[in-house]
């Protein structure tokens, strides 16, 4: 959470080999590839079956998982840490007990398990808390006083689609609801307010770009639920083929059957995959349809972009429609 805190860190392991890092979500991991990238023989330890399981479905987490363990990282998946071992009871760290029994050694335990929000302030002065114990609000970032507004990780969050609680603490979220909360402080300026999280994510493993907005279609059981559908793609980033440059470019998109609106996406690709999964950010959040995804104009380059014939984002949003129609 600070500068001061990854020093910290970074001192104590420097004469030490075997780290295990508890959690394998975005945190835990981009930690775990900076320790292995220095020689460390590193562990992750995770709830899941695969690495970054919230965030992407388990296709693309697998592709995760691969670059994560041919750079060395351990992955023991479907287990959890229930205590912290110290042989000689000297506060010093010497591994992990697992549920499973398992017993992993370690000279160093990171936990990357998530925060809870910090409420005391708002508790102390009588102020309403809501779901997984954040401040309550509303659409404008107000609480129950409509003069004090909260907004940040320790507010109460939904999701942008379903409007269930979120545990979902970002930046960018914070971000949007100060933009809110900004606009709405002497008066209601627009009526648009702060709707619910869309869960957007981005990551860099390795080389290649993971990214994820929306729901999932492992959360939305899309496999047993009629209402929603895949529309996906792979393609390239430059073109022709041979462009320096090109690599491969995969868009999954999970849409309404019945509407067409785009839920959720995922993309793996280069570095331009952070831009275009804020694009998807977008499109979910406008409310837009697979329909207006096919008829999008985009600004296409050889050095720069896929070819307009077969941009990968409105080629997905195309397989939609494909599946919706047949």
């Amino acid at each position: 959470k600070n500068v001061e805190l990854i020093k910290k860190v970074k001192d104590y392991s420097a004469d030490k080999q075997n780290i295990i890092i508890v959690g394998s979500g975005f945190i835990g991991i981009e930690i775990a590839m900076e320790f292995a990238d220095i020689g460390k023989s590193v562990t992750v330890v995770g709830g899941s079956e695969f690495i970054l399981n919230r965030a992407f479905d388990s296709d693309i987490a697998k592709e995760a998982q691969v670059i994560v363990e041919k750079a060395g990282v351990k992955y023991i998946g479907s287990d959890r840490v229930v205590e912290i071992v110290d042989k000689n009871n000297d506060n010093i760290v010497n591994g992990v007990k697992l549920k499973s029994g398992r017993v992993v050694n370690a000279d160093v335990v990171i936990l990357a398990t998530g925060y809870k929000p910090n409420t005391l302030l708002a508790d102390k002065v009588g102020i309403s808390l809501g779901h997984f114990g954040g401040i309550w609000v509303d659409d404008y970032m107000r609480t129950e006083n409509q003069d004090i507004f909260a907004v940040g990780d320790c507010t109460a969050r939904r999701g942008f689609i379903s409007k269930a609680p979120s545990k979902v603490m970002l930046a960018s979220t914070s971000a949007a609801e100060a933009r809110v909360a900004g606009s709405s402080i002497y008066g209601i300026k627009y009526l648009k307010g702060m709707s619910g999280t869309i869960a957007i994510f981005s990551t860099k493993i390795g080389d290649t770009v993971f990214a994820s907005a929306g729901v999932t279609a492992d959360k939305a059981e899309v496999k047993t639920n009629t209402t929603m559908i895949i529309g996906s793609f792979k393609g390239i980033n430059r073109h022709p083929a041979k462009m320096p440059g090109t690599r491969e470019q995969y868009v999954k998109l999970i849409v309404s059957r019945y509407s067409g609106q785009v839920l959720g996406g995922q993309v793996i690709g280069g570095d331009e995959v952070g831009e275009i999964i804020n694009l998807i950010g977008h499109i979910i959040e406008s409310g837009k349809s697979v329909y207006s995804v096919m008829s999008m104009q985009v600004a296409t380059q050889p050095m720069l972009t896929a070819a307009p014939t077969n941009y990968p984002l409105i080629m997905a949003a195309i397989m939609a429609i494909k599946e919706m129609e047949s």
